[in-house]
């Protein structure tokens, strides 16, 4: 009985590290980011259009080349509407379904 209470102890004890939270899930590595540019508001006038533009080019010119419009970003970033363009940053993100070319900004920080 002995040796069953053993493994069985230990069965719970490896379950409960394997499902907590690790290292690299809960610290998001910066390995993850990738370099682009906030390039200002999007000023075009359609359904889909408004918010701020992003790029993951080197080209900071608004519009020139492919853009995603920002559909959410993390509130505590310091970059609105207001802020002086182009803002180079490192980026966490994902796409968005909803129409036209938007994403989701998950991880910023300004370079």
């Amino acid at each position: 009985m002995k040796t069953y209470l053993k493994i069985a102890t230990l069965f719970v004890i490896v379950s409960l590290f394997s499902v907590g939270c690790k290292k690299h899930d809960c610290q998001q590595p910066k390995s993850d980011l990738v370099d682009a540019i906030i390039t200002g508001n999007d000023l075009r006038a359609c359904a889909c259009c408004g918010g701020l533009m992003i790029t993951f080019t080197t080209n900071p010119t608004p519009y020139a080349g492919k853009f995603y419009d920002i559909d959410q970003m993390p509130a505590n970033t310091g970059i609105n509407e207001n802020s002086t363009f182009p803002v180079n940053v490192r980026v966490k993100y994902n796409t968005t379904t909803s129409c036209g070319d938007h994403v989701n900004i998950l991880i910023l920080e300004k370079r």
